[in-house]
């Protein structure tokens, strides 16, 4: 348990983890892929991302441009939208 708090696991964790049958290792093995898809997904968005500037202007003529492809949200108030046959409180009447 010195190991793990020198880590920065809390001592309560790793109790969790032996009731659970794991060592601190494997659940590190079981943690690895998520760990290298993340760090391999965050580079692909740097690659893709990278020198690529846009403006608020930009932006805001892209969602002008075709309005029907962004529909608003419906307005108005909460207890409008709700059937008239219940009340707020789920009670009918």
């Amino acid at each position: 348990m010195q190991g793990a708090r020198a880590r920065g696991l809390a001592p309560a964790r790793v109790e969790e983890l032996a009731q659970e049958g794991l060592t601190l290792e494997a659940f590190k093995a079981q943690l690895r892929p998520q760990a290298e898809e993340r760090a391999l997904l965050e580079a692909l968005k740097q690659a893709v991302t990278a020198g690529v500037t846009v403006s608020e202007e930009e932006i805001a003529a892209y969602y002008r441009a075709s309005p029907s492809r962004w529909p608003r949200p419906a307005r108005g108030s909460w207890p409008s939208r709700w059937p008239k046959t219940r009340r707020p409180c789920g009670r009918r009447g």
